[in-house]
């Protein structure tokens, strides 16, 4: 337990913030690989199961992946009949539905479990504090003073 009168280190913070988050990225990786899946078609067919229809860039902006990944991914999964593409918008197939059920599913809930055992409290106060991180960081590296307050 941290001592109430010991002094918050910003640097080991952020040290300890990254290690966590790539260690939650890591635990992602490691689930769809052990499903035999690459992670990007994962974290596609995790996007489109849950969000019904979407957009490559969608797909891009939520997950940060570079539009060559993903694009080669979702042509994969056309030809396999997994998704369905009209106008840009990508829609699982029955088939890609019944798919991805069994990849997506048990991730959520296991999310949404990890989720409830912090409680509502720091369930809010954790995604408070990151948005409010992102904000302030955005605003530091790009300059803008209109991100700084959340």
């Amino acid at each position: 337990m941290e001592n109430a009168n010991s002094r918050f280190d910003p640097s080991q913070g952020i040290d300890q913030l990254g290690s966590l988050l790539i260690g939650i990225y890591d635990q992602y990786e490691n689930w769809a690989k052990s499903k035999g899946l690459n992670y990007t078609v994962f974290a596609i067919l995790y996007f489109v199961y849950y969000r019904e229809q979407c957009t490559q860039s969608d797909i891009c902006a939520f997950w940060g992946f570079a539009k060559q990944t993903v694009s080669t991914q979702c042509n994969e999964l056309l030809d396999q009949g997994q998704i369905n593409r009209r106008r840009k918008i990508l829609t699982l197939t029955e088939q890609g539905r019944a798919y991805a059920r069994p990849f997506v599913e048990p991730v959520r809930t296991a999310e949404t479990a990890a989720f409830q055992s912090l409680g509502e409290e720091l369930g809010r106060k954790l995604v408070e504090g990151t948005e409010k991180f992102y904000s302030a960081l955005t605003a530091a590296l790009t300059g803008s003073d209109k991100d700084k307050a959340v």
